[in-house]
This record gives C-alpha cells, structure tokens and sequence, in this order.
C-alpha cells in the first residue's frame, strides 16, 4: 500500500510538471511566434495614405497617388491605404500569404472610416514575393464585392505589375476601388434605364409574332385538314407505278421480291431489309432502259397531293415567320438576363451589351445562364408547340417518285385558275424523268443504317479598430 501511494504521488507531480511547462509556452513561447510578424510604420502626419516599405515609388509617384487616396478619403469620407513591403520574410511573417498579411495589416493599423462603419480598403503588394491583395473592410461583407474586386486586379492590376510598373499598377488598383469606396454597385432602376431599348424591342417583337401567330393559325389548321387525304392518294398513286413496272419487268426479279413489291403500301416509311433490296434490284434493272406511264387516271388523287403540297408550302412558310421571330426574342431575351445575371454576380450595371464587354468567366456564364436559359428555352417551346402541325411525315418525301412530273412542277403556280387545263403530257410519269433513283427512295438496310450510326458517333480525345474581412481579391504576378 505504501509503495502504492508513492507511485501515485510521482506520478501527481509529473503531471504538474507538464502541466506548469504547457502553460508556460502558451505564455511566453506561442505569444512571441503570434507576434513575430510585424508592419510598416504607420504615418504620423493626417493626410498620407500611402506606406511605401519596399521603395518602389519614386517622391513624386507617392505623392500622386497619395493624391488620389487623399481625394476619395475627403470626398467618401473612406480610407484607401496603399502599402507595399519588400517581403515576407522582411516582417517576420514566415510561410505567410498575400491575404494573410493583408488581413494582419488592416487590423494592426485598425484602419476605420469617418462613420465608423469598418468600409476602409487596405490594397498590399509584397515586391519581393511579387504577391499583391486587396483587403476590404468588414462592412463591405454580404455586398458582393469579391468578384469584381478579382476582376480589377486580373485585367487592370496584373498586366501592370507583372511588367514591374508599380505606381501604375498600385494606381490601378486605386481607381478600380473607386466605386466600392462610393458604394456604387447594381441598381435595379439603373439597370432598366440601361436595358430600356432591348427590353422594348422585345414587346414590339412580341406584337409581331403574336400577329405573325394569328395568320398562321388558318394555314396550321388548312394542312392538318389536308394532310391524311393527301398522304392515302399520294400512297395510292406510288402504290400504281411500282405494280405497273413489276408487271412489266418480272422476268428480272424473284418471286418474293415481285410478292414484296406487290404488297408494298406505298408509303417510303423505313422499309425492310427484303424490301429496299427488292427496290435496288428494280433500279438495276430498268437501269439500262426507261419505263414510261400515264397516270390520268389519278387525276382526282394528284389535284389533291398538289393542293395540299401548296397548303404545306404556305404553312411551312408561315411557321418560318413565327420560328424565327420566336427565334430572334429568345436570342434577345437571353442577352438582357446573361446581363442580369452577371450585374448581380458583379454587384455592377452591365447593360444588354455587357455580354460583349463584360469579362467571361465561369462564374458568370453560370449566373448569366441561370438567369437567362430557362426562360428562353420556355419561350422556344411554346412557340414550337404552337406553330408545329401533326403530322408525322413530310409530303414531299413520299412525292419522291412523282416530284419530276410536269403536272406537280408547273401546276403549283396556277393552283386556283378555272381555265387551266392539262395535256396529256402533264399525266406521263417516266423512270427518266423521276428526280431520284429507287435505290435513293428505298434508303438504307439496317445493317447499314447501324454502321452508320457507329461510325457517326465513333471519335477520339485525351483523357484526361477596423478590420479586414469584407472579401477582396489578388494574386501572384
């Protein structure tokens, strides 16, 4: 028992011990490394603004920019204190960074403004470490300011610096801050005034395509009237010229493909392997030879197609119209809300036409194009909607065989008069004078059509008092 508390009170006074050396470092040791980083001295007469530790400013290019600090101090009643030092190392500042110190620094001179409202601005540049910061005041937090601070200093600053002109680029930096200092940023009534001409183009847009939409609403509903009658004649008389050659032409084909070429229902629709290879034997053969028909007969049926083709003519072009004024407000819509969206990730005014000047950076494609593609793509769907027809396939794509017809070629243009009459001419249809092939009408096999989808999405790459801490911006240069 007796050796027992012995060790117990060993082992009491080595943990004071410890105890007793832990404090004394926080004390003594911990306090001197914290303090071993010092700054400039701050000037002593009111007015100077500018502490130049690294001499990098002649007398007359401290007292200019001096000048300038001076001028926004007495018109803003906010400090701008401009202070450069050799190095890092020269403050006793060890493994530091620019916004470390910068920080440091604004707290240690407690650099304050007149309303006592902490929206001073420290701009630091460290000349041996070529590393330069602008620190603001932590008033300024929530305004937004990083960005465009950032922005000063990578277009206007570092160009500057990086080519060792330092009053110009410590001037730079000054005058970019201007704005902050007089708390100028995005205005929603400046931004309206500025985006007035834009946003009225837009409604003056709007009226067209509204009428632009209101005429193109009989030709919508005249082709979706016409269109199945259409498609059944046009099947009918295609149907009529593949039975008339096959009755003609048997002798070159085989059973199945005369049965296939038969019961084909004249619709040029992704046809089957069997049956695209029936038509290129058909092609091969008359080849050599031409076949000619008439098609008077179908007189009724063709007055239809060629009706209904001009009706799909005239829709098509109405729905052009409406497409591309639809087109023209997205595109313009999408500009003044990219314009919205990088003034607020600026906290700035960039008009319609900051998406030209303002600077392109991934921040801002993605507020602009937050702010701008949904809505547009919102716009083009419902003037998609509102002017495409129902209708599944395109007329003139199953008018392949009859397009060279001198009754659908010159018949358009006198759709509507009485006392046109055709020749017999007007009726012939000839495999010569048919503007595609049957090779070209069939298309492809699906063995083919894989191929070419493969071969299409085949590719290659590589893989591959005051106090700081209202944001700011900088960088090595």
């Amino acid at each position: 028992m007796e050796n027992e508390a012995t060790t117990n009170q060993a082992t009491e006074i080595l943990s004071k011990v410890f105890f007793g050396i832990a404090v004394l470092y926080l004390l003594l040791i911990a306090p001197a490394s914290v303090q071993a980083a010092s700054v400039p001295p701050a000037p002593t007469e009111d007015g100077v603004w500018v502490i130049d530790a690294a001499n990098v400013l002649s007398p007359s290019e401290l007292d200019l920019l001096n000048m300038v600090c001076n001028d926004l101090y007495l018109e803003t009643g906010r400090p701008i204190v401009v202070l450069t030092i050799e190095s890092f190392e020269d403050q006793g500042a060890y493994g530091w960074g620019e916004e470390e110190y910068a920080y440091f620094a604004f707290d240690e001179y407690g650099i304050m403004d007149d309303a006592g409202q902490d929206k001073a601005i420290l701009v630091f540049m460290s000349e041996g470490d070529r590393l330069f910061w602008t620190e603001l005041g932590g008033g300024y937090a929530g305004e937004n300011r990083d960005a465009y601070v950032q922005f000063v200093f990578d277009n206007e600053v570092k160009p500057l610096l990086g080519d060792d002109l330092w009053y110009e680029g410590l001037l730079a930096a000054v005058n970019g801050m201007e704005p902050v200092l007089k708390g100028e940023g995005f205005n929603w009534n400046s931004w309206m005034r500025m985006g007035a001409l834009p946003i009225l183009s837009i409604l003056v847009m709007g009226v067209f395509t509204f009428r632009a939409k209101r005429a193109h609403t009989p030709n919508l509903k005249a082709w979706e009237d016409a269109a199945p009658s259409a498609f059944l004649d046009i099947a009918a008389i295609n149907r009529a010229i593949i039975s008339n050659i096959v009755v003609s032409k048997e002798d070159g084909l085989t059973r199945s493909q005369v049965w296939l070429l038969n019961e084909w229902n004249g619709v040029f629709d992704s046809l089957s392997d069997p049956v695209v290879r029936a038509f290129r034997k058909l092609d091969k053969i008359l080849g050599g030879s031409d076949f000619e028909m008439s098609l008077e007969k179908y007189e009724a049926e063709m007055k239809n197609i060629r009706n209904a083709k001009q009706l799909e003519e005239d829709f098509a072009k109405a729905a052009g119209r409406v497409k591309g004024l639809g087109f023209i407000i997205s595109v313009v819509t999408f500009l003044i809300l990219y314009s919205l969206g990088i003034s607020l990730y600026y906290n700035w005014n960039y008009s319609f036409f900051g998406f030209f000047t303002a600077p392109v950076t991934e921040g801002t494609i993605f507020a602009g194009c937050c702010c701008g593609l949904p809505l547009v793509l919102v716009i083009v769907s419902i003037i998609q909607a509102e002017v495409e027809a129902e209708v599944e396939k395109d007329l003139g794509e199953q008018m392949q065989l009859v397009e060279g017809m001198d009754f659908f070629s010159t018949g358009t243009q006198n759709r509507g008069s009485v006392d046109y009459s055709h020749g017999h001419s007007h009726y012939h249809w000839s495999y010569s004078g048919s503007s595609v092939s049957f090779r070209d009408t069939a298309g492809s096999t699906s063995a083919e059509r894989a191929a070419a989808a493969s071969s299409s999405s085949s590719g290659g790459g590589f893989d591959g008092g005051g106090s700081g801490g209202g944001g700011g911006g900088g960088g090595s240069f």
